[in-house]
């Protein structure tokens, strides 16, 4: 658990692979913004891949509150992804 300003993350990282060549880590977390009392709970996921010096990840975070649109379909009203491509030195 980590106070990060006005944000309470709580997070866990899975190294499925970890050699010194490669090394595979699947992330899970949920955030919070404690300092705005009506904003929703956001869930975290993401996965990464060290292969020598190339670093591949994707990352991504979905908020806990719905809104409907059109007859009944309800999505969420955050989605966040990202993705990184580098080279380490």
């Amino acid at each position: 658990m980590c106070i990060n300003k006005n944000l309470l993350f709580v997070k866990i990282r899975l190294n499925i692979i970890n050699k010194k060549w490669l090394n595979l880590s699947l992330r899970s977390g949920v955030y919070w913004n404690i300092a705005l009392k009506n904003k929703p709970v956001r869930y975290t996921a993401g996965i990464g891949l060290n292969l020598f010096r190339i670093v591949f990840d994707i990352a991504g975070a979905i908020s806990s509150e719905r809104v409907r649109i059109q007859d009944a379909v309800n999505i969420p009203t955050d989605v966040k992804l990202s993705t990184s491509l580098g080279l380490t030195f």
